[in-house]
């Protein structure tokens, strides 16, 4: 089968391997692309074949550092435009579904979480919305690093760029809803300010909710004395506003409120926190004030 080698690769994780992948036949095929030619079958077939050897080796590397440089191998191969790179992600997608569910099958789980993680981290390095299913099903990860660079791979500059030039707001308003699912449940502070910047790059109508979402479980964090990294709220407070903007009705009004009423909970935690709080947080809020 073709992908067989990938699943036997489990078996053979004692083996030596080399540590790099071929690249001179990709190469040739990225050149001559850009040339001009375009990609033919046979060049689909050098793709697939490179994705296929890149991937066996993560699974097969004798230690971190060698799947990490495949990663990079396999990142760098990518190109920046054109036909090549819209056939190399293609193909990506196939190769990274596969590996995904293959990376389920590894029983040690210190080396699961590594190849998992790099796989996630390679998605989002890759950089299009065309790998945006892949993200989307991690989301819910138990890792949260994974998780962070499932955000990461669906929120950074280059998909809102890639989301606006190609006119995707089915896509986009798809991510904003997994996104405000994920809400509720996510602690980490530079996953949600992903998720922040993200909802106030984009003009799209299921930013509302999200934002709404995110400003409701903040303040009811000032409201217990239980919030930290008072300093998001700057990206936050920008969202709100950025969103209300761009709004009418009672969802322009909303979303002031909830600017409102974020902002005043800051405030009021500077005021009432002087003898409670470390300096260190006292100057967030000042950032945040300001």
């Amino acid at each position: 089968m073709k992908y067989s080698i990938l699943i036997l690769a489990l078996f053979l994780l004692s083996f030596p391997v080399f540590s790099a992948v071929d690249t001179a036949e990709i190469a040739a095929v990225r050149t001559r692309a850009a040339g001009g030619s375009g990609i033919a079958a046979s060049d689909e077939a050098v793709i697939s074949k490179f994705w296929r050897a890149g991937l066996d080796r993560m699974f097969l590397a004798p230690d971190t550092q060698e799947v990490v440089d495949v990663r990079r191998q396999l990142k760098a191969q990518r190109g920046n435009e054109g036909a090549f790179t819209k056939a190399y992600l293609a193909e990506a997608l196939k190769d990274l579904q596969i590996a995904f569910d293959t990376v389920e099958r590894i029983e040690n789980p210190e080396r699961r979480a590594l190849v998992d993680r790099n796989l996630m981290i390679l998605t989002a390095e890759l950089e299009s919305v065309q790998l945006a299913p892949l993200a989307l099903a991690r989301l819910a990860d138990e890792d949260e690093g994974g998780r962070y660079w499932a955000v990461k791979a669906l929120t950074q500059p280059a998909i809102i760029v890639e989301l606006a030039n190609s006119g995707g707001p089915d896509l986009a308003g798809q991510i904003l809803k997994a996104l405000t699912e994920r809400v509720a449940v996510e602690h980490r502070p530079e996953t949600v300010t992903m998720m922040i910047e993200f909802a106030g790059s984009v003009t799209n109508p299921a930013v509302s909710p999200m934002l709404t979402a995110i400003a409701d479980k903040r303040i009811e964090q000032y409201r217990n004395w239980t919030v930290n990294n008072e300093e998001m709220d700057v990206a936050l407070l920008t969202a709100l506003g950025n969103a209300a903007t761009l709004q009418q009705g009672e969802t322009r009004s909303m979303l002031g409120r909830k600017f409102a009423e974020l902002y005043a909970s800051v405030f009021q935690r500077y005021m009432k926190g002087q003898a409670h709080l470390s300096p260190q947080q006292l100057d967030g809020l000042i950032t945040v004030i300001a």
